[in-house]
């Protein structure tokens, strides 16, 4: 049978197919399937089109599932070979048939004849085939994918019995339908009750919440014991003080007001998957996640194919613009590394014993704990959480039914989040990361499968420390480790330490979660494994007793066949093409998650990649290459620079491809350790170098100290600090590697240098040398299961340590003495638990009654994410463990919350020494002080009786850079926030002094210096260190705002510490800053500050105060800090003509882009002009008119320096040896009777220019027939005193009209230059080439010429004249660079002229320029016989200019 659901878009039927047609509802082919045919039609109803079935040719897979055959994936065999394929299995008999009989006779000469000499090495291969058909091979692939379709069928049989038999599977179908009927009845009268005893009964809130019970439980009234087949809503009453949330939903942060579309849908790649899309949005009408209502903004929608009878819905809020008008907080999910700490090896006893050293000799069998997992997903993860009904206007759907003349449209709108709005991921996965805390429960209750009443810590450097375990454990009462829930989204993962810890808690987390009204996806359940599927892309199993990880085999194999294709384009000399090179690149980076070892081996991908750049040398590495510095540089590429289609394979890139080929070879992936295997694997390293020798050490767990020390050759002196620093360490750590002292252990090496530390972490540098450093590590690594981690520490710890010493052959200190040095890293120790710290009094000093004690290692899991103010202290190895708990506190928390009917916010700090670099997840923290929402009680100096207005001038702080205390107004630098608090954010505490506020290292900026006719400098002593650092005081000149305040300002969000993003914002911030700042000169800001000073003095003295205070700005207010960015950004632009940058004029564009572009917007104001005797005034609220940016443009000017190249100006006489040469070549031409239109033309250009004093660019607007007609004019009555050359188009001083001018030239100049005879000459070549209509300078498709068309002939002659006559043209002279074709002319027109006395108005009225002034402003266009008839009048007159030349 040809299943019913198979559907398909129209296609033309050829005549030899209707043989081959068959209806749905018929039966399909028996033993007859020809194979000499692959064409087999189908005709089956449509889901929208029931009475007009559709027709379609079926598929390769369909017809090979058919004849129960499965055909190889499309990425191993080309379609063509595939229907070889599958035509050769059609002459056969169908799959079954082979299998069934085929199997057994096969099996037994296989055990008579082909036995092995070992049965037991290949008894695994007895597999009974006859039983692997292509249903059972599909569900064996659904459970390794990470996700399933969602139609997929419920796998009953994870909830059935061993064996059960049909009457079990009867009874216990019956008691399902029994509990859910007691069920639905219980959650009916809950819900009555709650809402009898609910304080807002008598209330406006009650109307909805009786509208949103009765939702859910007509939801519920239509669900079954496994599906939510109505949908399904919140349980809101049950969500504890988050039941407003779980009823109405969060309202969205809006950046803008939402716009008004309501355009159509994209188009489905064809109207089969139309019709799919159709059907899901069908489901979303049906299950009323849409209604009916006002909606002035529509969402489209397209589809992404994920096979071929499935398609992917997404809703494109980007295309319509209301994500543009969002914002949305970034947020934390759990990665693999989370679910790896809930994995343990095999242990013969319970985790507590474990630790405790009672572990038994001879273990049972039972007494063996073997971790388990399973998945629980969330069905509809996004429709689970309500849109609030404020927001759902902009979240429209149009939803067509029908077609053709049928077709009907109808716009409804989401009352749910939407999985493509930018707000919904953060939305929906902050209510799930809700509803997991509701799930965890009271997690000091036995009885709780996921409880846990202690935790056991295992950090690096204690004596105790277990590389084989996580490093922190959380028990369970009965001593076991306690079961843990991570969820991805909507992807679930259970763990457990024994399979009925793992069930237990999985059926807790399932149940809860239907508990709570989100719907638990039975469909996507699988069995609780030790071999589970994919979690977030990677696999974790525990069939062997250490757990090994791995990625999925989709991807890998896609990986493989990837570099397979790369190689077998490098093998053919074919450029393999960028898309494929990328995504090769990002795959492979996403796969070093698990494959940390892999990360080096992308850098040369990715060099490769970049190496189309031009800072890049051939290999892709940066040509500025040093290793003193990891800094990254970023190139502002210009942007209609793209790269190309292709990408060159460098050498290095062909070395890495191979080898990661090598590590690629197996068809199934590799699994490799998750940690060592031994308690006692692990060794600690350490060392420090000088530029004249280096020394380095490491400790056996059992005390024994090795040490290496020497010096260094000339050569490795020379090196930068950072590669000595590196290499002192590498060379150790693999000789000790290759010697295999090493193998399985996990290796902790510490250095005082921060650079090497973030390198070893991250697995790749910016820079060459050290990036084959670690290269060669993380090789070695693998290679000997060897799991390093570097880390910083000072160098005060390394002095202490006694590794420092070596470099000077320093025994007397530290591991030399006989010291532990696991006692001399304390990376497990917290800040306040150090002996005689100062911490605790100081939090207590300014924190008063909000102090709490900091939290122990326990309360980092629940009661650090309840409301509060809570202070955490986390110890070095454990610091990011805090961080993952604190993000999930903020996702859950974000703002102040009622607890128990008081409000309290939720307030967190974080300090320590974070010695560890993190780099894991993705984030690399390199803090020694971290504050997380520091100082939100701000102390403030008493001022009596003094205006409030007066406090801003008494503020007193203290540096931010270098710490100096006492900074008042004119000793320092004051943001205008500073001690406030503004829209949640906390207070900001931005102080500087002047000298300290200083550009950033990533700022590229350069200052032009004014200079003599000797090149000498002529700035004044006041103005030495111009625009490198601010002034004390420049604060009360210009409007300060500091980086992390413009931050909040324009990004809505604090500034991510290490975040590149975010480091260039400072960066162009602090420039802008200091440029707005020196706007004045220090003579002035000296005068400013005196009499500030002196205002002071007298309001003080007689009581009162009219100054001002200089903030706070608003939440938002930038004062154009944004624009000005941008403006920063174009003025770092590489430059021409020899430039480093482009030009203040040409950066400066970017400020008028800005403001026409709010000219033409509704957010420039209310369009309210003001109108006065000498012209219109418009009020604007365009942020390029702000104080702020004024100051700005006026340093920024003065910064860059305002240097307006000209074009050098022709002199007389070499435009006479121009003309002599161009006759010598006029009449070589004419000999050969063939005369070079472009040849005439650049000749008339550069004639026209110069005697008719135009641009270049105006020259081209040239009409031809106009300028044949007064040529024929002339000849005519037989006047040769001049030529009316005729413009046509839009011109300066004309509003951008078309208009029309006639620029008389004299026929002979004073000079004797023949204007007219040139003039007839290219009329003649012109008419011959068969023009008389369009452009006189025109190319060869009839478009109009430009300028620079001719700019080669020209210049080629006046080098040619440079040569020959060096006193024409000096030969320091760059011809190229020096003269312009725009306007070199028209400046020979303007000099000569003024030179031989022409009056200026007789320059003028040739121009044409004197009526346009006389028009005030308003333009003036004339046709072309207009001008003529002007032109004839005035001819004598108009002729004297050109003339006198």
């Amino acid at each position: 049978m040809i299943d019913d659901k198979i559907g398909g878009g129209f296609k033309p039927i050829p005549q030899r197919a209707y043989k081959t047609l068959r209806y749905s509802s018929e039966q399909g082919w028996d033993l007859g399937l020809d194979p000499n045919t692959l064409e087999y039609w189908t005709k089956c109803p449509s889901v929208f089109s029931p009475s007009r079935p559709i027709t379609r040719a079926l598929r390769l897979h369909e017809i090979a599932a058919l004849w129960d055959f499965m055909l190889p994936d499309e990425n191993e065999l080309p379609s063509t070979i595939r229907e070889l394929y599958l035509t050769s299995l059609l002459r056969g008999p169908p799959g079954k048939l082979l299998r069934k009989f085929g199997y057994g006779p096969l099996r037994y000469l296989w055990l008579e004849f082909g036995k092995p000499s070992n049965p037991n090495v290949m008894a695994d291969r007895l597999i009974d085939y006859s039983s692997t058909t292509i249903e059972d091979q599909a569900i064996k692939d659904s459970y390794l994918k990470a996700s399933r379709s969602d139609d997929a069928p419920i796998d009953f049989e994870i909830w059935a019995l061993p064996n059960e038999s049909e009457l079990q599977t009867r009874a216990r179908d019956f008691l399902r339908l029994a509990c859910h009927s007691f069920w639905r009845l219980k959650l009916t009268r809950e819900a009555f009750d709650w809402l009898h005893n609910s304080p807002d009964s008598l209330s406006s809130e009650s109307k909805l919440n009786k509208e949103a019970i009765r939702d859910c439980l007509t939801r519920s009234s239509n669900s079954t014991f496994w599906d939510w087949a109505d949908g399904s809503r919140l349980f809101f009453w049950r969500w504890k003080h988050w039941w407003k949330s779980a009823r109405d939903g969060e309202t969205l942060f809006h950046e803008e007001p939402p716009p008004k579309w309501l355009g159509r849908n994209l188009p489905a790649p064809s109207w089969h998957y139309e019709l799919l899309l159709r059907e899901k949005e069908q489901k979303l009408v049906f299950r009323r996640y849409l209604e009916f209502g006002f909606a002035d903004c529509v969402v489209p929608r397209f589809g992404v194919p994920k096979s071929e009878d499935d398609i992917r819905l997404v809703w494109d809020a980007t295309r319509n613009g209301v994500n543009a008008t969002l914002w949305a907080p970034s947020f934390w999910m759990p990665l693999f590394r989370t679910l790896m700490d809930l994995i343990i090896k095999w242990l013969p006893c319970s985790v507590s014993d474990y630790f405790a050293g009672n572990i038994p000799d001879l273990p049972k069998e039972s007494d063996w704990r073997i971790p388990e997992q399973s998945d629980m997903d969330v069905g509809e993860m996004f429709l689970n959480y309500m849109m609030h009904f404020t927001e759902r206007h902009s979240f429209g759907a149009r939803i067509v039914t029908g077609e053709g003349e049928n077709e009907i449209q109808h716009v409804m709108r989401f009352n749910r989040l939407l999985f493509g709005g930018r707000p919904c991921p953060y939305l929906a996965v902050q209510g799930h990361a809700r509803a997991m805390e509701l799930v965890l429960g009271n997690h000091e209750d036995p009885a709780n499968p996921l409880h846990w009443v202690r935790t056991i810590t295992n950090w690096p450097y204690d004596l105790h420390y277990d590389p084989s375990m996580p490093r922190i454990i959380r028990v369970r009462a009965d001593g076991e480790m306690a079961a843990g829930s991570p969820a991805f989204v909507d992807d679930g993962r259970t763990a457990g330490v024994t399979r009925e810890i793992c069930h237990s808690a999985a059926h807790r987390v399932s149940t809860y979660v239907n508990f709570l009204g989100e719907q638990n996806a039975s469909r996507k359940r699988r069995p609780t494994s030790r071999t589970p599927g994919a979690w977030t892309g990677k696999m974790l199993w525990t069939n062997e007793p250490h757990p090994k990880k791995g990625v999925l085999p989709q991807k890998w194999q896609i990986q493989r066949a990837d570099l397979r294709s790369l190689r077998d384009a490098i093998e053919s000399g074919v450029e393999p093409d960028r898309k494929l090179f990328l995504s090769a690149t990002c795959r492979g980076m996403s796969q070093t998650e698990v494959y940390t070892d892999l990360r080096p081996y992308y850098k040369s991908f990715y060099n490769a990649l970049e190496a189309w750049r031009p800072n890049r040398d051939t290999e892709g590495w940066r040509q500025d290459d040093t290793d003193d510095e990891d800094i990254d540089t970023y190139d502002l590429v210009d942007e209609n620079c793209s790269p190309p289609p292709t990408v060159m394979i460098t050498p290095e890139a062909a070395r890495d491809l191979d080898a990661l080929l090598v590590f690629y070879e197996s068809e199934e992936p590799q699994f490799l350790l998750c940690r060592p295997r031994g308690p006692n694997d692990v060794v600690y390293f350490g060392g420090d170098a000088s530029a004249a020798a280096y020394g380095a050490g490491c400790q056996l767990v059992d005390g024994t100290v090795l040490i290496w020390m020497g010096n260094w050759t000339q050569s490795e002196t020379d090196r930068g600090s950072n590669w000595r620093e590196a290499f002192n360490l590498a060379r150790v750590f693999l000789h000790q590697i290759r010697s295999g002292a090493l193998d399985g252990k996990e290796v902790w090496m510490a250095t005082d240098n921060l650079v090497w530390a973030l390198i070893g972490n991250k697995g790749m540098s910016r820079r060459k040398g050290l990036s084959d450093i670690v290269r060669d590590i993380k090789i070695e690594c693998r290679k000997h299961e060897v799991f390093w981690h570097p880390f910083h520490i000072s160098g005060k710890r390394m002095i202490k340590i006694g590794f420092d010493g070596l470099s000077r052959g320093d025994f007397d200190s530290g591991v030399m003495l006989g010291r532990d040095i696991r006692s001399l890293v304390p990376l497990g120790v917290s800040a306040v638990d150090f002996e005689d710290n100062q911490i605790v009094p100081w939090l207590k000093s300014w924190m008063g009654n909000d102090y709490t004690p900091p939290l122990t290692v326990n309360d980092w899991f629940y009661a650090g994410h309840q409301p509060g103010v809570h202070v955490w202290a986390p110890p070095p190895a454990g610091a990011l463990i805090a961080l993952e708990e604190m993000a999930q506190a903020k996702l859950k928390r974000p703002f102040e919350v009622a607890h128990n009917g008081e409000g309290a916010s939720t307030k967190k700090w974080i300090f320590g020494c974070l010695l560890n670099q993190i780099h894991h997840c993705g984030l690399t923290l390199v803090v020694n002080l971290l504050f997380l929402g520091f100082l939100s009680h701000f102390v403030t100096t008493d001022l009596g009786n003094l205006d409030a207005s007066l406090r801003w001038w008494n503020w007193v702080g203290d540096c931010r850079k270098c710490s100096k205390m006492g900074l008042t107004w004119e000793s320092g630098i004051f943001c205008a926030n500073y001690g406030k608090t503004r829209g949640g954010f906390s207070d900001c505490n931005g102080v500087w002094c002047g000298a300290c506020f200083t550009p950033h290292v990533l700022d590229p900026a350069s200052v032009a210096e004014p200079m003599d006719f000797n090149g000498q400098p002529l700035t004044v002593p006041e103005d030495a260190g111009r625009f490198m650092s601010a002034r004390d005081g420049d604060h009360t000149l210009t409007p300060f705002q500091c980086p992390l305040c413009q931050c909040r300002n324009i990004k809505r969000r604090n500034l991510i510490p290490n975040f590149i993003q975010d480091e260039l914002f400072v960066s162009q911030c602090i420039r802008a800053t200091i440029d707005a700042f020196w706007s004045r000169t220090t003579g002035t800001l000296d005068k400013h500050l005196g009499e500030i000073r002196f205002q002071l003095r007298v309001q003080r003295a007689l009581g009162f105060n009219c100054l001002p205070p200089l903030g706070p700005w608003s939440l938002g207010s930038h004062l154009g800090m944004a624009q000005a960015l941008t403006m920063e950004c174009r003025a770092n632009q590489p430059g021409t003509k020899g430039r480093k940058t482009v030009t203040h004029e040409t950066a400066r564009k970017a400020r008028t882009v800005h403001t026409n572009l709010w000219a033409c917007s509704p957010w420039s104001g209310l369009d309210v002009s003001f109108a006065a005797k000498r012209g219109k005034y418009r009020a604007t609220l365009c942020p390029t008119q702000k104080t702020f940016f004024e100051h700005f443009s006026r340093g920024f000017r003065i910064r860059t320096g305002v240097m307006t190249r000209q074009d050098r100006a022709y002199s007389l006489d070499l435009i006479h040896e121009l003309l002599s040469r161009f006759e010598t070549e006029w009449e070589r031409q004419q000999a050969e009777d063939h005369i070079d239109v472009i040849w005439v033309s650049a000749v008339m250009f550069l004639l026209v220019s110069s005697f008719g004093g135009m641009r270049g660019y105006e020259v081209v607007w040239t009409d031809l027939a106009a300028l044949l007609h007064d040529i024929q004019r002339c000849e005519l009555e037989e006047d040769y005193t001049g030529v009316g050359w005729p413009l046509v188009g839009r011109f300066k001083m004309e509003g951008g009209g078309i208009g029309g001018h006639v620029i008389p030239i004299a026929g002979t100049t004073k000079s004797g230059v023949e204007f007219f005879k040139w003039a007839q000459r290219f009329a003649f070549v012109v008419s011959k080439d068969g023009r008389t209509t369009g452009w006189a300078f025109s190319r060869s498709n009839g478009s109009r010429a430009k300028a620079s068309d001719y700019k080669d002939i020209i210049f080629t002659e006046l080098e040619e004249i440079q040569n020959d006559r060096p006193d024409l043209i000096d030969s320091q002279v760059d011809v190229w660079e020096d003269f312009g074709i725009q306007r070199s002319g028209r400046r020979f027109f303007d000099t000569a002229c003024r030179l031989r006395g022409v009056a200026k108005s007789d320059i003028e009225a040739q121009c044409r320029w004197m009526k346009d002034r006389q028009a005030r402003g308003n333009p003036v266009a004339r046709d072309m016989v207009d001008c003529y008839t002007e032109y004839r009048l005035m001819k004598p007159a108009l002729l004297r200019p050109s003339l006198a030349l």
